[in-house]
């Protein structure tokens, strides 16, 4: 495992993430506004996979995570627990279980 990147944003302009981008980063915190990333962040290991596999904390844009069909959401809610409401920066906060 690689401890050279462990904080991650992904801001709203990003709309692609190249095959194995974040391979052996080892995230604590990620933050996901990027509608893209959100999407694609609990599926294939080739594109966002990677961002959810080991952090702590993940805060996702709240507006982002009303669509519980897409897999970063049932990711999330299987390995996360979610704040009940949105933080100061209009995120929730999701902590691992």
């Amino acid at each position: 495992k690689s401890l050279g990147l462990t904080s991650i944003t992904i801001p709203d302009s990003v709309t692609s993430i190249g095959k194995y981008a974040f391979d052996g980063c080892y995230f604590i915190s990620v933050t996901i506004d990027s509608s893209y990333a959100y999407r694609n962040a609990g599926g294939s290991s080739n594109t966002c996979g990677y961002l959810l596999r080991n952090p702590d904390t993940v805060y996702v844009k709240a507006n982002l995570v009303e669509d519980t069909s897409l897999t970063a959401s049932s990711y999330l809610t299987s390995n996360f627990t979610r704040s009940q409401s949105a933080n100061e920066n209009g995120h929730y906060v999701y902590t691992r279980n």
